[in-house]
């Protein structure tokens, strides 16, 4: 009984690293949308600025793009 106490704790202090590991790199990718309001990848000084809205909406859907299979591509060399 104590030896699946023990696991279970294991394995629910493991999800909980490994999820907030998740929401870490997702934060840390999604900085630049805090700063910078334009998405197509170039940098002009109108769209400096702070957008917080903006980048939790970009945490979030980086997010749960981790998630989605059905959306993944695949490369085939050869």
């Amino acid at each position: 009984m104590m030896l699946i106490k023990r696991f279970s704790v294991y394995i629910l202090n493991l999800s909980i690293k490994i999820v907030l590991l998740l929401i870490s790199v997702s934060s840390i990718t999604s900085l630049r949308s805090l700063v910078y309001l334009n998405n197509n990848g170039g940098f002009s000084s109108s769209d400096f600025g702070f957008f917080p809205l903006n980048y939790l909406k970009t945490v979030y859907k980086t997010f749960t793009h981790l998630f989605s299979l059905y959306d993944s591509t695949f490369f085939y060399l050869g």
